[in-house]
C-alpha cells in the first residue's frame, strides 16, 4: 500500500515529522537526528503527536517533505500557530525553551561538547567510508572518539548532564545506538566487547528512563537503514 502523506499547517498540538523505519514503516527509523529530537521533548515533557513516519524510499515523500520543511529533511516540527522548527537542534531548543524538567543546557561546557562533537563524525565517517586504505585510520578514530566519551562519563554523574541528560547527551545515545548496531553488523566492531565501562554503564542508565523506552527502535531497524549509506571495502589490516 502506498503510504499516506497529510500534512496538519496548524495542528491543535505540535506536530513532529520523523523518519520512517525500512522494516515498519509505522515505526521511527534510523535517524539519530529525530531520536535526538524525540528524547528532547520526552525528556521535557512536552506535549507533542507524532505524524505517521515519512517512507523516505518512497520516490513522492521529497516532494511532500518539502510542503513541511523546505529542506525537505527529518526531523521538522509544525506548532499550532503554523511555525515549522527544522533541524534537531532547534527542537532541542524549543522542548527547552517550552518544557518542563532538567535544563538540557545544564552541564553543557567546551570540553563535553567537542566530545560529543567529535564522536557523531567518527562513527558515520567509519560507516560512510568505501576506501580500504582509510579503515584502519578511521578505526582508530572512532576508538579515540569513544574512549574521550568514556572518560567523560567516568568522571561526571550519571549523565553528560550531571544527574539527569542534557542536550549532549541527546545528541550522543543515538550515536551510540548506530555505534552498536551498524559497526558490529558491517565493521566487524562489536562496542558491547570494547573496553569502557563508562559506556556500558551510561547506556544502562539511558535504557531505565521513559523518554528512552518511549523511542526505542531496534538494532535491525539501525541495520537495515544503514545498509544503502555503508561504504562498501575490502577491509584493511587493523592496527594493534
Amino acid at each position: 500500500l502506498a503510504p499516506a502523506f497529510a500534512f496538519a499547517p496548524h495542528p491543535p498540538r505540535p506536530l513532529i515529522y520523523i523518519k520512517a523505519s525500512l522494516l515498519d514503516r509505522s515505526l521511527l527509523g534510523d535517524c539519530p537526528f529525530s531520536h535526538k529530537a524525540l528524547l528532547a521533548l520526552r525528556l521535557r515533557g512536552v506535549e507533542f503527536d507524532t505524524a505517521p513516519p515519512v517512507d523516505l524510499s518512497v520516490p513522492r515523500a521529497e516532494g511532500f517533505l518539502a510542503r513541511v520543511n523546505p529542506a525537505g529533511t527529518v526531523p521538522a516540527l509544525v506548532l499550532p500557530d503554523g511555525e515549522v522548527i527544522v533541524e534537531s537542534e532547534g527542537i532541542v531548543d524549543y522542548a527547552n525553551r517550552v518544557g518542563n524538567g532538567a535544563d538540557l543546557d545544564s552541564g553543557v561546557d567546551d570540553w563535553t561538547m567537542a566530545v560529543a562533537g567529535r564522536l557523531v563524525p567518527a562513527v558515520f565517517e567509519w560507516l560512510k567510508n568505501g576506501d580500504a586504505r582509510m579503515d584502519a585510520v578511521q578505526r582508530v578514530e572512532c576508538c579515540a572518539a569513544l574512549n574521550d566519551l568514556n572518560r567523560v562519563l567516568l568522571s561526571e554523574q550519571d549523565f553528560l548532564g550531571g544527574a539527569a541528560p542534557n542536550r549532549l547527551d541527546c545528541k550522543v545515545l543515538p550515536a551510540l545506538r548506530v555505534a552498536a548496531a551498524a559497526l558490529k553488523e558491517y565493521r566487524d566492531f562489536d562496542l558491547a566487547e570494547y573496553p569502557a565501562v563508562g559506556l556500558r554503564a551510561y547506556t544502562r542508565r539511558w535504557e531505565g528512563l521513559d523518554a528512552y523506552k518511549k523511542t526505542y527502535y531496534s538494532d535491525e531497524a539501525i541495520v537495515a537503514g544503514w545498509k544503502s549509506k555503508v561504504g562498501t571495502t575490502v577491509m584493511a589490516p587493523r592496527l594493534t
